[in-house]
């Protein structure tokens, strides 16, 4: 995807609904938007959000996408062109782009991914980290400078309370833990109502999910405050 241009990019329909996303929106002859169409959107409906922007990094095939010098250059240009710089997170997966925002803007907070496929012996995913020796993930993203870890809420991704085996990641163990070092906790992406109150209960900081409509239920159901939705 990395070679392609913006132009090329733009030919692609992304008003259709997927098999995995039953429940989606579906807005017909859809197109990619780029980063400052997105902040201009967010613009124009007067919306006190923040932006949470990940690098997609394949790590273990580094021929596939762009390095984390690329992403971090393009990111970080139009957040500043934007006037957002107070207003994102960055997060990724590929744990070497988390020390270069750092570097560039040193006030955003850098938001740590990671699952079972990452969090392994030798990986190629971690930066300096080696799972083989700093066997927490935790102490691993606190070392790279994280502000928020966010783990893949189970294992195997995808679980919920009605499956057999199923246990959260970020338990209030974990959670604790984490917060005892300063990093908050946002587990994605959760799409279960039932994973929901559960990923609450054990006192996470936020949730990523593919439908922030449901979670908002959720959260209204539990009593919490809401955020101002826009349209």
């Amino acid at each position: 995807m990395h070679d392609l241009t913006r132009a090329q990019l733009h030919t692609l329909d992304c008003g259709k609904r997927l098999s995995g996303f039953p429940d989606a929106e579906v807005v017909s002859d859809n197109k990619i938007a780029t980063l400052d169409q997105v902040f201009a959107l967010a613009d124009a409906h007067h919306a006190a959000v923040r932006y949470n922007i990940e690098t997609k990094i394949e790590a273990d095939k580094p021929e596939s996408s762009a390095t984390p010098q690329q992403f971090v250059a393009v990111i970080l240009g139009a957040v500043r062109a934007a006037g957002k710089v107070d207003k994102v997170e960055i997060q990724s997966f590929d744990w070497r782009t988390l020390p270069l925002v750092r570097q560039q803007e040193p006030g955003i907070p850098l938001v740590a991914l990671w699952d079972e496929t990452t969090w392994v012996p030798n990986s190629a995913w971690t930066a300096d980290v080696n799972p083989a020796v700093v066997t927490d993930p935790v102490a691993g993203a606190a070392s790279v400078g994280a502000n928020i870890l966010s783990p893949g809420y189970s294992v195997p991704y995808g679980l919920t309370p009605k499956d057999p085996g199923f246990a959260l990641v970020a338990d209030r163990a974990f959670i604790d833990r984490a917060h005892a070092l300063g990093l908050k906790v946002i587990p994605w992406t959760i799409n279960d109502a039932d994973t929901m109150r559960a990923q609450i209960a054990a006192g996470a900081d936020g949730i990523i999910t593919d439908y922030p409509s449901r979670l908002r239920a959720v959260e209204s159901e539990l009593g919490m405050p809401l955020p101002k939705a826009y349209r």
